[in-house]
C-alpha cells in the first residue's frame, strides 16, 4: 500500500531490532511533586518591563522575508531559521529599575512572524534571570530563565512566543557589575502563522487554505476534553516543538512510566519527528494545551507552566524498524500522568484511542479498531521506505481524525496502555485542499509503529525496577538441612511470592510453595543426599509474574531415613505433604519417591490438582490422608485412588458423537449436581473434565438446547482405582 505520510520527514535506516521475547505490562502513575501537594499552580511571571510599565526597549529589526520564503519549508515544515545580526546584542540598553536592580533589554524583530523561538549560547547567567516575552501584548506574561539554562550546558531553545517581536530582558545577580553579557543569541526559528483557533465550518476551511495556518485544521476532529473518561491519559500526551536543519516542526508525543513509578521523565514519540540529539536539545513540550471545557473556549498558546524545555535523545528507529523515538525530558509538569505501557499484542477488532494535537493545535482525540496488518510504501526510487507490515498496527479510525502534527502520538488499548506510536496516514500534497477534503474519507486508516518494536532499547530505562531476590541461602550454597528458611528482599513494586523447586531448572517436582507477600518462608523435607537442588524464585512485579533461578547443594545427612513412595492413580497431579509441608508433586498416573529423615510421626497427606476448564477448576476437590507410621524405617508405600479420601469419586472422559456441541452436566437432579462449565465439540474424544462424587444414581447428561441424554447406571463400568468412566453420546433427544 502506498500512502502520504502524516507530517513525515525525511529518515534514515536502522538495523532492525529483535523483538521482546516476554510480553511485560506496566500501569499509568499520576505525577505529583510532593513539595506541590496541596498547593494552586504557580502564576505566571511578569517581566521587568511589564512589571514597571517600561517604555518598549529598543528594537533590533530583520528584513522581512520574502513571499516565496513560505515555499521553501520542507516537508511539513512551519518555521524557518534565520540568522540574527551580529550587533544584536550590542544594541540592547542597561538601566537602573525603580527598585535598585540594574536591567538590560532589547527587543527582537522578525516581520510578519507567527512565533519566535530564539537560541541561546555561552547562557550562563547564575543567580540573575532572564526574560523573553511578546512586545506587541501590553499585559504579556513571560518565560523566566536563570542559571545554565534548562540543560544546564548553556545552550538552548527558548519557549516560543507568540509574535513577530520578542523582548529580551536581563537583570544580573548582584555580584555581576560589569556590563558583559553572558550569554549569546545566534539565530531565531520565524513560525510563519500565528495560533488561531480552528474553523468550524467548510466555508471557513476553504478560506483559510489560501494561507496555511498551524492553527487551522479539519472541522471532522474530536475535542479530547469532551470525553472526561480520557482526562488522565490525555494528561501525559504533549505537543513538540522542534528543529531540525534550519528549519521548525510539531509532532506529538506521550510520557511513559517506568517499573519502579519514579516518574522519571521519558517521552515516546515518532523518529521521523526526533531522530538525534540535536532535534531532542530543541524541542518544547507543552503539556494541558487543551480546551477548559467540552465545547469551550480554545486555547491560542499553551500555558508556560505546562511547558517543557530541551530534552536528551535516548534511542530510536526509522520506518523500516517501527518509527519509534524515546527522549528524557529535563522536567515534567505536575499532574501529568506517566501512561503505561504494554508488550502485548492486540488482536484484530480491538477497540483502540489517539490522543494527539494535530498540527500543533490544542488537544484532540479519535477511536478507531485495529483490523488487517499492511506493509506501505514512502516516496520513489532510491527513497522508498518501506514499513513491514509487522512493525506496524494498521487501525481503522471510526470517529475523529489524525492529521500531520499528530504523528509521535500514543495509541492506547482499553487499559489505555501505549501499545504504538503514529506514523503514517492519509494526506494531501495540497494543503489548500486538505482540511476541506480530509473529512470525507472513507475509511480513514492510519498505521502506528507497535510499542514492541523499540522495547529492546526502550527496556534498559523503562524496566528500571529492582527485582526481588533471594538473601538465604546464598547462591550456589549448600543447604543447612532438611529444613530451609528461604528469605529474599521485596525490591521496589513485588507484592507476591512463589517457590518453585526441583533436581532441574524449572523442576518443581521437589515443592510448589505459595509464599504470598512475606519475605521469608519455610520449605521441610528437602533432600540430604548432596544431590544438586534447583529454586525458581517467582515474584509479581506490577501485575506481570517474573522469576530467577538459583541452584544449591542438598545437605549430606547419613543419618536414619525413611523413603516415601506414592503412586498416585488418579487422571491428575498430587501435591503430596509431610506432617502438613510440601513434600512432593506427583504426577496423574505416576509413582514419586522421597527420602527423609525419620520423624516421630507421619503424617502425609495429598491434595489433587484440578484441572482448569474457562479459568475456573473443574470438578469437585480431591483429598486424603494416610495415618501415622511412627518411627519406621526403610520404603514405605502409599497409593492414591478414587476411593482413597473420604468418598469415593469418578472422572467422567467423554466421546461426543452427536455431531453437535454439548454442554456437559454431572449428577444431574442430585443433590451434587455439578456443571463443568464446558462443552464438548462435535467428535471430542477422550475429553476430562475433572473427578465428581460417585452415587447410587450418578450420571452425566449432554444438553444441546432443548434436547439432552443421560449417561447412568454405570458404577460396574468405573474403573477400579483411576475411576474413569468412558461415557459416549451418540444421540440426543
Amino acid at each position: 500500500m502506498r500512502i502520504a505520510a502524516a507530517g513525515l520527514l525525511a529518515l534514515f535506516n536502522v538495523a532492525t531490532c529483535a523483538l521482546a521475547q516476554e510480553t511485560l505490562s506496566v500501569p499509568a502513575a499520576l505525577y505529583e511533586r510532593p513539595a506541590a501537594k496541596g498547593r494552586a499552580a504557580a502564576a505566571e511571571q511578569r517581566s521587568p518591563g511589564r512589571l514597571f510599565a517600561l517604555d518598549a526597549p529598543r528594537r533590533v529589526s530583520l528584513e522581512g522575508l520574502p513571499q516565496q520564503a513560505r515555499l521553501s519549508l520542507l516537508d511539513g515544515a512551519v518555521a524557518i531559521h534565520r540568522e540574527t545580526p551580529a550587533s544584536l546584542l550590542e544594541q540592547g540598553e542597561w538601566s537602573t529599575l525603580p527598585d535598585g536592580r540594574r536591567l538590560w533589554r532589547v527587543a527582537v524583530e522578525s516581520p510578519d512572524a507567527g512565533a519566535i523561538r530564539l537560541h541561546f549560547t555561552s547562557f550562563d547567567i547564575g543567580g540573575g534571570q532572564l526574560w523573553l516575552s511578546a512586545g506587541d501584548a501590553a499585559a504579556a506574561h513571560a518565560r523566566s530563565l536563570s542559571g545554565r539554562g534548562p540543560l544546564g550546558d548553556g545552550e538552548f531553545w527558548s519557549s516560543s512566543i507568540t509574535s513577530d517581536t520578542v523582548w529580551v530582558e536581563y537583570v544580573p545577580s548582584a555580584d555581576r557589575t560589569d556590563d558583559a553579557l553572558p550569554f549569546s543569541v545566534d539565530r531565531l526559528s520565524h513560525y510563519f502563522d500565528q495560533p488561531a483557533a480552528p474553523t468550524s465550518s467548510a466555508s471557513d476551511v476553504a478560506k483559510a487554505a489560501a494561507q496555511p495556518n498551524p492553527k487551522t485544521v479539519a472541522p471532522c476532529h474530536l475535542e479530547s476534553k469532551c470525553y472526561p473518561e480520557y482526562a488522565n491519559p490525555a494528561s501525559g500526551v504533549a505537543r513538540l516543538l522542534y528543529e531540525r536543519n534550519g528549519f521548525g516542526y510539531v509532532c506529538s508525543g506521550a510520557l511513559l512510566n517506568t517499573t519502579s513509578q519514579r516518574f522519571i521523565p521519558y517521552l515516546l514519540t515518532a523518529d521521523h519527528c526526533i531522530q538525534n540529539d540535536a532535534e531532542a536539545r530543541s524541542l518544547q513540550t507543552s503539556f494541558f494545551f487543551e480546551a477548559n471545557i467540552c465545547g469551550g473556549a480554545t486555547p491560542e498558546v499553551p500555558t508556560l507552566e505546562y511547558t517543557v524545555l530541551g530534552a536528551k535523545y535516548l534511542a530510536s528507529g526509522a520506518i523500516g524498524a517501527g518509527d519509534y523515538s524515546m527522549v528524557l525530558l529535563s522536567d515534567a509538569p505536575d499532574k501529568a500522568l506517566f501512561l503505561g505501557w504494554t508488550t502485548a499484542d492486540i488482536p484484530v477488532g480491538t477497540a483502540v484511542v489517539g490522543i494527539h494535537h494535530p498540527a500543533g493545535t490544542y488537544k484532540r482525540i479519535s477511536f478507531g479498531q485495529r483490523v488487517i496488518d499492511e506493509e506501505f510504501r514512502l516516496g520513489e526510487g532510491d527513497n522508498e521506505e518501506v514499513g513491514p507490515a509487522d512493525r506496524y498496527w494498521k487501525i481503522e479510525v471510526t470517529e475523529g481524525l489524525l492529521q500531520g502534527g499528530s504523528s509521535g502520538s500514543p495509541l492506547l488499548n482499553a487499559s489505555n496502555q501505549v501499545v504504538g506510536t503514529l506514523s503514517v496516514g492519509p494526506g494531501y500534497s495540497d494543503p489548500e485542499v486538505e482540511d476541506l477534503l480530509i473529512c470525507s474519507l472513507d475509511p480513514f486508516e492510519v498505521f502506528y509503529g507497535r510499542f514492541v518494536n523499540g522495547f529492546p532499547q526502550f527496556r534498559r530505562y523503562l524496566d528500571d525496577a529492582t527485582p526481588a531476590a533471594l538473601t538465604f541461602p546464598a547462591n550456589g550454597a549448600t543447604l543447612p538441612g532438611p529444613t530451609v528458611d528461604f528469605t529474599w528482599n521485596k525490591g521496589t513494586s513485588s507484592d507476591e511470592f512463589k517457590l518453585h523447586i526441583g533436581t532441574t531448572p524449572g523442576g518443581r517436582e521437589l515443592a510448589v510453595e505459595d509464599a504470598g507477600n512475606v519475605s521469608f518462608h519455610r520449605v521441610n523435607y528437602l533432600p540430604t543426599d548432596g544431590r544438586r537442588i534447583y529454586v525458581r524464585f517467582h515474584y509479581k512485579m506490577l501485575g506481570t509474574w517474573r522469576f530467577t533461578d538459583y541452584a544449591f547443594t542438598a545437605a549430606s545427612d547419613n543419618g536414619r531415613k525413611v523413603t516415601i513412595r506414592v503412586a498416585n492413580k488418579l487422571l491428575y497431579p498430587v501435591q503430596v505433604k509431610a506432617n502438613g509441608s510440601n513434600l512432593m508433586m506427583v504426577a496423574g498416573g505416576a509413582t514419586s519417591t522421597r527420602e527423609i529423615a525419620v520423624p516421630e510421626t507421619l503424617v502425609v497427606t495429598y491434595d489433587m490438582i484440578r484441572p482448569v476448564i474457562d479459568g475456573a477448576p473443574a470438578g469437585v476437590p480431591v483429598s486424603g490422608y494416610f495415618p501415622g507410621t511412627g518411627a519406621a524405617m526403610g520404603t514405605i508405600p502409599f497409593t492414591i485412588t478414587n476411593a482413597t479420601g473420604a468418598e469415593p469419586v469418578f472422572a467422567p472422559v467423554i466421546y461426543n458423537g452427536t455431531g453437535q456441541p454439548v454442554q456437559l452436566t454431572v449428577n444431574s437432579g442430585l443433590a451434587e449436581e455439578q456443571s463443568c462449565n464446558c462443552t464438548a465439540v462435535t467428535g471430542a474424544n477422550g475429553l476430562s473434565i475433572g473427578y465428581y462424587p460417585l452415587r447410587m444414581g450418578s450420571n452425566v447428561r449432554a444438553t444441546s438446547g432443548a434436547a439432552s441424554a443421560l449417561y447412568q447406571n454405570f458404577s460396574a463400568f468405573v474403573e477400579a482405582q483411576t475411576g474413569i468412566l468412558r461415557a459416549t453420546f451418540t444421540k440426543l433427544q
